[in-house]
């Protein structure tokens, strides 16, 4: 047994390093009424209960003044290319129109603004089809990002989703999320599935056995318990092994709930999924002894869940494995899996490194620019992060997924070669894999 465990308890660190929140105080309030929940319904509450939530509260949106940074944060380029991926996908599919593209969880709107900028520049009849749907779980999100949108609000609509993200009830499988909206023909999903709500398991033997949330004062305390569900054993089951003994493992029922509900509304289209993780044999084994969770705070990250509860983001490594056979037992066809970096150069972003050079900025935005740009394909850093395709009614691999695909000449308009208010300075020049000091950028892995 690891030699933190005291009594079957896994205390969380002194109360010096903890700040006691009304997100931790109605958690502590819920625990004491109903006893000890699953370490999935915690960090449902943490992230997304109404009032004290961290995406509900919203204290900051990514970037410089957030906890961390997504690609759409640090250069509109990002944007820019998978709208150049999009018109394939519309190509593809006949020119339907309208063209709908779902984005779930859009955080700040960024992506969805650089999707519908570039659109006009690649093809007028595309940018005309193009109609894009948010789903979003989050009142705050959705008032922000109607603030970003407004010159696209003809074209943009918010569609509702229920038991989004959602930990486990009872001991029923997490629900399936229900959006109210337009069928789509492109769903994307950047930086979504790692802040799903997760079971926490520890092997013990051939077993497992689940870590519940109690309370023991007025601290948070993790417990073991008999597993929830018989879904966390057919999870491994169906991987065919278990965690290392002792060995603390992460479980997203809900992720694979959510592509399920995908799969069931594409008629015809594809999935595209922007994510940091790992194949499960990689996930689940010696290299991560006590689980991938991570939580996020001012460009700071550590391990510790119950610290500044609902004013920090949790989020958790993806288990490519599981994804992809879920994918498949929906009847999704596996359109390429690939690094970011990849992706994003076959379609074009060296040239848009060109572009910026060739631009005329001042020397300050020339710099900030490159900055963003060589930190969306970083090794170690967002270009690390894998890009997954799914479709139905596609054949062969995506233009950003195929690995034998000549990299597209760049056509890039002048608003997505000015870099992202954030980037001009000597911390975000560094581009640190993580931010472990405050002030320093970082990029939730």
């Amino acid at each position: 047994m690891d030699e933190d465990w005291e009594g079957g308890h896994l205390p969380a660190p002194p109360a010096r390093e903890r700040h006691d929140t009304p997100g931790a105080a109605a958690i502590r309030a819920r625990i004491a009424a109903r006893g000890p929940i699953t370490f999935a319904a915690f960090m449902d509450l943490a992230l997304y209960q109404p009032r004290h939530g961290y995406y509900s509260a919203l204290r900051a949106p990514p970037g410089p003044r957030g906890d961390f940074y997504t690609s759409p944060e640090t250069h509109p380029a990002f944007g820019a290319l998978l709208a150049r991926q999009a018109l394939e996908v519309w190509e593809r599919l006949g020119c339907p129109r309208p063209f709908v593209v779902e984005e779930w969880g859009a955080g700040s709107g960024r992506l969805a603004t650089d999707v519908l900028s570039a659109a006009s520049g690649f093809a007028p009849a595309f940018a005309a089809s193009l109609t894009y749907q948010i789903v979003e779980r989050g009142a705050a999100l959705r008032r922000l990002q109607r603030r970003a949108l407004r010159p696209w609000l003809a074209q943009v609509r918010w569609a509702g989703a229920r038991d989004w993200g959602t930990g486990n009830r009872g001991r029923r499988s997490p629900p399936a999320p229900q959006p109210l909206g337009s069928i789509p023909h492109l769903v994307l999903a950047n930086e979504l599935l790692d802040a799903f709500a997760v079971h926490r398991v520890v092997r013990r033997g051939d077993a497992l056995r689940e870590l519940y949330v109690d309370v023991a004062g007025d601290r948070f305390v993790t417990v073991e318990r008999p597993p929830s569900t018989p879904a966390l054993a057919a999870y491994f089951a169906r991987l065919g092994l278990l965690p290392p003994e002792g060995a603390i493992a992460e479980v997203s029922l809900g992720a694979l709930a959510w592509l399920r509900a995908v799969a069931a509304r594409l008629a015809r289209g594809a999935v595209l999924l922007f994510d940091y993780g790992h194949p499960a044999e990689v996930l689940y084994s010696a290299r991560y002894p006590r689980g991938t969770l991570r939580a996020y705070y001012r460009h700071g990250v550590d391990d510790n869940p119950y610290a500044r509860v609902g004013e920090q983001d949790l989020t958790t490594h993806v288990d490519l494995t599981s994804l992809l056979l879920e994918g498949r037992a929906t009847g999704l066809v596996p359109l390429g899996i690939a690094r970011q970096r990849d992706f994003l150069l076959r379609l074009g972003l060296a040239g848009y490194e060109a572009a910026v050079r060739a631009a005329g900025f001042p020397a300050a935005e020339t710099r900030a620019s490159l900055t963003g740009l060589a930190a969306l394909a970083r090794p170690g850093g967002l270009g690390d992060y894998w890009v997954v395709g799914f479709g139905r009614g596609l054949a062969g691999a995506l233009h950003g997924l195929d690995e034998h695909a000549p990299p597209l000449a760049a056509e890039p308009s002048p608003t997505a070669l000015r870099p992202r208010l954030g980037w001009g300075d000597a911390s975000a020049q560094s581009a640190p894999r993580r931010g472990n000091r405050r002030g320093a950028p970082s990029f939730r892995e």
